[in-house]
């Protein structure tokens, strides 16, 4: 089920990946829709993830981050 996730490697190191829907009726495609679903999904995962390793944020504990810092962009992840 998070397959997915072992394409985290390839957006990271390629930041300026875009949408490659070019018509309206691209969005009525299954495959489409579910390729679309899995970039979304690990835009906000690798967004929350240089969240929790960015050093300007050492001086929070892993619950700070978890339940105070960072609660409304891992919720939009999750």
């Amino acid at each position: 089920m998070i397959e997915y996730i072992m394409d985290l490697k390839t957006l990271m190191e390629n930041p300026g990946l875009k949408c490659t829907a070019a018509r309206v009726e691209d969005f009525k495609d299954e495959k489409f829709l579910l390729e679309f679903l899995k970039w979304n999904a690990l835009l906000r995962i690798g967004f929350c993830l240089k969240l929790f390793s960015d050093p300007k944020y050492n001086k929070f504990s892993l619950w700070e981050k978890f339940n105070q810092q960072f609660q409304s962009d891992l919720v939009k992840m999750a």
